[in-house]
């Protein structure tokens, strides 16, 4: 628990300046006090990322929250709607390791630019130089994870959408294999799964070797 809140107060400074989230997730701080008293009752974590907190792309859905890819309309659907119907496969997979999902992060619209916002949301600020980009389409993810305000970040990537906010923002990036996840376009369960794709990219994930 105090690890996410250490996180979240990083988090909101950082927020302020480079507008790099979307939406808070209500249910991490109960998430966190649950995964503390598991492992004081247990003697046993939840998994290998036990209580680390994280943020994820906004294209990736989070049940109750909304997935937008930048558009203002689909923002204004979702939000009246009451957002995403299930979780993405990438999503119960980092809850069944035991992270802790704290916020999502800003993205490009429709992930088509290398640039840092979109019209549902705004530009997303590189947070070494605020008149910069973040580089895109993971903008958010660039910010957060390189202002240290989140352990790691899920992003994903096509023609540079993980690795152009990680060169940007002077931090690591990890681009893996496509058709790892389900794909399920539908529901909402995840966004990409074709040829090239890189779902489940862990977007920036090697950053905490260096800040922690």
């Amino acid at each position: 628990m105090e690890t996410l809140q250490a996180y979240k107060e990083r988090a909101v400074e950082v927020h302020f300046a480079t507008n790099a989230l979307t939406c808070w997730i209500d249910e991490a701080e109960d998430q966190a006090k649950e995964a503390d008293a598991y492992l004081a009752r247990t003697g046993k974590t939840l998994g290998p990322l036990h209580g680390v907190p994280c943020t994820v792309k906004d294209h990736y859905a989070v049940k109750g929250y909304p997935v937008t890819m930048g558009l203002r309309k689909l923002r204004e659907r979702q939000e009246a709607g009451g957002g995403a119907k299930h979780d993405s496969a990438l999503v119960m997979a980092l809850q069944n390791a035991g992270a802790i999902i704290f916020a999502k992060t800003n993205m490009t619209q429709l992930g088509d630019t290398w640039g840092g916002g979109n019209p549902a949301y705004g530009d997303s600020l590189n947070p070494w130089n605020t008149l910069r980009t973040t580089g895109g389409s993971s903008s958010g993810e660039g910010a957060m994870v390189g202002a240290n305000a989140s352990a790691f970040g899920i992003g994903s990537d096509v023609g540079g959408s993980v690795r152009t906010p990680a060169g940007f923002c002077g931090i690591t990036a990890l681009k893996p294999t496509a058709f790892r996840c389900s794909f399920a376009w539908d529901d909402g369960r995840t966004i990409m799964n074709h040829p090239g794709d890189c779902t489940s990219s862990a977007n920036l994930a090697l950053l905490c070797t260096r800040h922690v």
